[in-house]
Formats: C-alpha cells, sequence, structure tokens
C-alpha cells in the first residue's frame, strides 16, 4: 500500500501523525529509474558507498568526485539528501537518529553556499518504526524552507538506492542486474537483527 497526502501538510499537522508509520509513504517530484549495480562499480564508475552513520559531502567533478553516492539495504535507517542545484554541491548523510551535532555540522556546511537553491529527498525506514527521527527533522526543514522533492518513507521493503551526484537525482539500485520480482525486496531483517549486525543481515 503505497499513500499519498502533502509533506508539507504533515509538517503543519500533528494529527496526520498517528498512522503515519503504517504504510510506505511515497511522494516523488519525478519517478526514481533504475539502474544496475554493474554500472556502479569499476571499471564503468567510481562510486562512494555509505554504511550507516556515513556523512558525505562533495561538488561533483568528473576527473576526481564520485559520480554515484549509494546506500544498500536501506531498512530500519534514513538516507538524507540535500543538493544545491545553484553549486552542484551535495550533502548526504546516512542515519538512524538524528542529532544536535549532526544538524551543526550540516549547518556549517550549507553556510558556506552563497545563493543556494535545494532539493530535499528522504528515503527509508519501515513500518511500525517511530517517526521520531522524522520530527526531529522537521525544524530544520522550516527554518530552511528545503523543498522536498522526494519522499518515500516506511513500507515493507528494502531499498538500495543511489544518488547522482552530478543531477541531485535518486535511483533504484538492481542489486542482480535485473529488475525485482514481486516480493523479492520484502525487508526479513528484524529491527533487532538491524541492531546487531547492521543492514542487510535477514535478507
Amino acid at each position: 500500500m503505497v499513500v499519498f497526502l502533502s509533506f508539507e501538510k504533515f509538517l503543519e499537522d500533528d494529527s496526520l501523525r498517528a498512522d503515519f508509520n503504517s504504510a510506505r509513504y511515497a511522494r516523488n517530484f519525478k519517478e526514481r529509474q533504475n539502474i544496475s549495480k554493474n554500472r556502479l562499480d569499476p571499471p564503468i564508475s567510481e562510486s562512494k558507498y555509505l554504511k550507516v552513520g556515513d556523512y558525505f559531502t562533495q561538488k561533483y567533478d568528473e576527473s576526481t568526485g564520485f559520480r554515484n553516492i549509494v546506500a544498500i539495504s536501506l531498512t530500519y535507517d534514513i538516507l538524507l539528501s540535500i543538493y544545491d542545484g545553484n553549486s552542484g554541491r551535495l550533502f548526504i548523510r546516512r542515519f538512524t537518529e538524528w542529532s544536535k551535532e549532526m544538524e551543526v555540522k550540516l549547518e556549517r556546511d550549507l553556510a558556506l553556499l552563497k545563493v543556494p537553491n535545494f532539493e530535499l529527498r528522504l528515503i527509508g525506514l519501515q513500518n511500525g518504526q517511530s517517526w521520531k527521527v522524522i520530527a526531529d527533522l522537521i525544524p530544520l526543514i522550516k527554518k530552511r524552507k528545503f523543498p522536498v522533492f522526494e519522499v518515500d518513507l516506511f513500507g515493507e521493503d528494502v531499498r538500495h538506492v543511489s544518488i547522482d551526484a552530478k543531477t541531485g537525482t535518486s535511483m533504484d539500485v538492481l542489486i542482480n542486474n535485473r529488475l525485482y520480482k514481486p516480493g523479492e525486496l520484502r525487508n526479513n531483517t528484524t529491527f533487532e537483527q538491524f541492531e546487531r549486525n547492521g543492514p542487510g543481515a535477514g535478507n
């Protein structure tokens, strides 16, 4: 089940949050395209793979930068991507809890931009999880007035996602270099397994 509603309305109305984590919530400015995993790795491409807790920022340069920033097996964690269309700089973090330290670091980096044109994307989490991590981000989203280009939260599937550092757009990674069969992405990792062994432990 996919639920469509205005994320801005969700930000403003506390009453909407009661059942927010009971079904997949998807709101995309543009539908995600697929990319085969064999296109992400050498010799075809140089990609940056993010682990839980990683923070990465760069202005893409064909000679030195990573074109693809990849998060494999997103389940109980979340990917926050902020892209500045004017400077071409990407700020991306994979995490389970949002902290003041993370926000201070991000704000310090954002302050270096002169006339930003932001695109924000939030991807991850599973049905039944607390939406506290989203609630903790709301003050920052409101303060910065980030345009929300993509929200893909909760649900029962594992997500494999790549962010194009040149354009800021997201893509679904085809791990086996083919389209997925119905139900193939169903998450079999429990939260306890995730906490103990990390993403993809039971899949």
